[in-house]
C-alpha cells in the first residue's frame, strides 16, 4: 500500500511539473498581446505615436512573439538604413565642398557600421544573449548620434539624413524596452 501512494505521489509530482514547465515555455513562445504593445508603447521615452504606427495590428505582427518583434523591428530598421545608406553615398560622392563630403563619408562609414550592428544584434537575438544584445542595439544608436552631431554642422541642414537617423534610434529605444522590460528575466530598467 505504501509502495503504491509512493508511486502515485511520484507520478502527480511528475504530471504537476510537467504541467508547469509546458505552461512557462508556452508563455515565453506566446504571441505578443495587444496590453503588451499598448505597455511597450507607453513606456517612458518611447516615442509613442511611432510605435503604435509601427506596431499596429497586423497578420504580421499579431503572430509574433516578444523577441519576434524586436527581430521585425531590426529588420525594419535595417531596410530604413540601407536605404539612407545608399543615399548618403550619393550625397558622398556628388558634393562639390571638400568638408561636406568628408563628413557625408563619415556618416556612410557609421552607416555601414550599423548593418554589422544589426548582424551583431540578430545573432545575439537568436542566442538569447541580451547582454549581447543591448550591446549591439546600442552602438546602432551611439553610430546614428554621431553621424547626427556631424550633419548638422552642414548647410543647408540635411534633414532628411537627421530624420532617417532619429527614426532608426526611434526605433532601436523601442527594442531596448522590449528587452529591458519585457523579456529579461531580471528586469534592469524597467
Amino acid at each position: 500500500m505504501v509502495a503504491y501512494v509512493n508511486k502515485s505521489f511520484s507520478l502527480g509530482l511528475i504530471v504537476v511539473l510537467g504541467l508547469f514547465v509546458v505552461s512557462s515555455y508556452a508563455r515565453l513562445s506566446m504571441m505578443v498581446t495587444k496590453d503588451e504593445i499598448h505597455a511597450i508603447c507607453t513606456k517612458k521615452g518611447v516615442n509613442s505615436s511611432l510605435c503604435f504606427e509601427i506596431l499596429k495590428p497586423t497578420r504580421e505582427i499579431s503572430t509574433l512573439d516578444l523577441s519576434g518583434l524586436i527581430k521585425f523591428l531590426i529588420n525594419y530598421e535595417s531596410r530604413n538604413v540601407s536605404d539612407t545608406l545608399n543615399q548618403l553615398k550619393l550625397f558622398a560622392e556628388n558634393t562639390t565642398s571638400t568638408d561636406y563630403r568628408s563628413t557625408y563619408r563619415e556618416c556612410v562609414e557609421l552607416y555601414e557600421m550599423a548593418v554589422d550592428d544589426f548582424d551583431t544584434s540578430l545573432k545575439a537575438l537568436a542566442a538569447k544573449d541580451y547582454d549581447g544584445l543591448n550591446l549591439g542595439i546600442g552602438a546602432l544608436m551611439t553610430d546614428m548620434t554621431t553621424c547626427e552631431d556631424d550633419l548638422v554642422t552642414i548647410k543647408p541642414l540635411p534633414q532628411f539624413f537627421i530624420t532617417r537617423g532619429i527614426l532608426v534610434k526611434q526605433l532601436s529605444n523601442i527594442s531596448l524596452v522590449i528587452l529591458e522590460c519585457f523579456l529579461r528575466e531580471k528586469k534592469k530598467l524597467c
